[in-house]
């Protein structure tokens, strides 16, 4: 059985999931992330394949205590986990709790499969149907240990797209801008995955245009901006200054604006209102 606690329109656990279900497998869907409800689930389904993010695994580690996680992950055969960058700390745990022949590191996105890194491998490995190749900056694919630009295409004939736009031809490459290098071996080495205008937040892409445009739509707002900044948790946050002239206009209404109109790893998590009352303005924060 695979666990699977993440919401499924997200690429990580939906493939994870169909995978699953074409290779006669079981998927048990947890509804709702808790660190004490997934145990419980975990000792309920005696899962063989564990799929979480990072943000999830520090709170369960963090929440239950390394002996539960490991008493819970005993069936286990593979834990892999993907979504957004596992700092080494957390991943220093994970080698000390589930040993490296039983965890594994899955990089990809809703444009391309990637690649898998086993345990305390240095690199990732291209999985089945797979290609990989770095390109310069003027778009040409650049020598091993190059670092440049990330892309990947099927070659088993497998495309995606993004609606509303066309099937490109079989053979595209694809790319999210992420950087890296290949070694002579053929592992890939991830450099970075900050792409401007763009937070990963508790494994989930965030484009900081869409929150803006959000915030910016509010009639009693005069002028936004949105920025991303480090979160030991989540990966980033996101916070927001906010100039308003209207005087019933408090964060406390704003984040529930917020909460009615993005997902929840959109919403910023700090509100500064600043309100230009000549000489100078004054402003006001809510931190949730």
């Amino acid at each position: 059985a695979l666990i699977i606690c993440e919401p499924l329109h997200l690429n990580g656990p939906f493939e994870f999931a169909v995978r699953q279900i074409l290779l006669g497998g079981t998927v048990v869907i947890c509804p709702v992330y808790a660190p004490e409800v997934w145990v419980t689930y975990a000792d309920r389904h005696r899962p063989s394949w564990i799929f979480l993010v990072p943000t999830q695994l520090r709170r369960l580690f963090d929440d239950v205590g390394d002996t539960v996680v490991a008493q819970a992950s005993s069936s286990m055969d593979w834990l892999v986990y993907s979504s957004q960058p596992c700092p080494p700390d957390l991943r220093a745990r994970l080698l000390a709790v589930f040993g490296a022949e039983r965890i594994a590191e899955y990089y990809g996105s809703a444009g391309y499969d990637g690649t898998l890194r086993i345990g305390d491998a240095a690199g990732g490995l291209p999985i089945n149907g797979t290609e990989i190749r770095i390109c310069g900056p003027d778009g040409a694919p650049a020598p091993a240990g190059t670092i440049g630009t990330v892309e990947a295409r099927s070659g088993v004939g497998l495309t995606s797209h993004f609606l509303p736009e066309g099937c490109p031809p079989p053979g595209t490459w694809h790319t999210v801008g992420d950087q890296g290098h290949l070694d002579s071996t053929g592992l890939l080495h991830l450099a970075s995955v900050a792409v401007s205008g763009r937070a990963i937040v508790g494994g989930v892409n965030v484009a900081l245009a869409h929150v803006h445009a959000v915030l910016a739509a509010h009639p009693a707002i005069d002028y936004c901006t949105v920025s991303a900044v480090p979160d030991t948790v989540y990966g980033h946050r996101l916070i927001a200054e906010v100039q308003t002239r209207a005087p019933t206009l408090t964060a406390e209404k704003l984040h529930a604006y917020c909460a009615a109109h993005l997902a929840a790893p959109e919403r910023p998590v700090r509100l500064d209102l600043i309100r230009p009352s000549p000489p100078e303005a004054t402003a006001h924060a809510v931190d949730l």
